[in-house]
């Protein structure tokens, strides 16, 4: 708080500006972890519940935003640093929930696949999972 307090009194501002600025930040921080919770126990994978977690991580972008102006606004290029560091996170992350897919190989290792297609009885179907640790 007094370091909020020493960079603001250089634009005489009332005292309190210090601390409006500390419960916003707090606020806006409080929100984004709502809506990250939010969207943990909304996504279900592929499009379930993808609104809510688009929704956090563009509101993580914009808290870091606001941030890395702030302090561009009120300090001579010491403080944004950590800012900027933290923008780079909540910017590769979209990438990340884009470009992973939701569902692994392993998932695969469950699915029936016909007997014909690993020599095994007409007839009978298997699991790769089955076949995979038969042959193990």
């Amino acid at each position: 708080m007094a370091y909020i307090a020493s960079v603001t009194k250089v634009y005489s501002w009332p005292a309190w500006t210090a601390d409006a600025a500390v419960l916003m930040a707090a606020l806006a921080e409080g929100f984004g972890a709502c809506l990250f919770g939010r969207a943990l126990l909304r996504f279900r994978g592929r499009t379930a519940g993808i609104q809510a977690v688009w929704l956090a991580l563009g509101w993580n972008i914009a808290v870091w935003l606001g941030f890395i102006a702030g302090t561009e606004f009120f300090v001579a290029y010491k403080s944004e640093g950590p800012f900027r560091e933290l923008l780079v996170i909540a910017l590769l992350m979209p990438v990340i929930i884009a470009v992973v897919p939701d569902r692994i190989a392993a998932d695969d290792a469950d699915r029936e696949v016909p007997s014909e297609a690993h020599g095994k009885t007409p007839g009978k179907a298997t699991t790769i999972g089955t076949r995979l640790h038969a042959e193990v």
